[in-house]
């Protein structure tokens, strides 16, 4: 082999415009996640809590460009708002924005009691303690959220599958 193309092979010899920096995507599919973190906080808007559950892949696969993901490499964030708010405008579209009620904060909770087939518990007591949570694993359906001006493509969760 030559020196010519041992530098060609090199990737410190390739230039910064050739070299892929995208995360890896898994296929949109259903996947095994577990959930890997848990913590409640305040959300974005500074309005309210959330909690925040960071769910990770069970299994090797394959990306959306045939390269292989590891068990665990695919780290996907979901939030459950826990703050009730009442029906809105947003400013900028006009658009009404339906209240969020104490039931509907309930049931995105069940989603994932049930999805990670947790018995015997209830939604004040998830919203409690959302740590008990960590090590859950249930089946996901991920899907590939469009890249935008500020954001590449990315994975994201769609739903859960919720079993009988």
């Amino acid at each position: 082999m030559t020196e010519a193309n041992t530098i060609e092979n090199d990737p410190m010899g390739q230039s910064c415009d050739d070299i892929d920096i995208s995360y890896p995507l898994l296929p949109a599919s259903n996947y095994p996640m577990v959930i890997k973190e848990a913590k409640r906080g305040p959300n974005k808007a500074g309005d309210g809590e959330n909690i925040e559950l960071k769910w990770a892949n069970v299994n090797a696969g394959t990306s959306t460009k045939g390269e292989p993901v590891s068990a665990g490499q695919i780290v996907l964030t979901s939030y459950i708002g826990l703050t009730p708010k009442p029906e809105r405008k947003d400013e900028s579209t006009g658009r009404t924005i339906r209240a969020r009620t104490n039931i509907d904060i309930a049931k995105d909770i069940t989603k994932v009691v049930k999805a990670v087939k947790m018995t015997k518990t209830t939604p004040g007591a998830i919203a409690a303690d959302c740590f008990i949570l960590i090590g859950k694993e249930a089946i996901v359906k991920i899907g590939i959220r469009n890249e935008t001006a500020n954001f590449p493509e990315s994975n994201e969760i769609k739903s859960f599958v919720i079993g009988e």
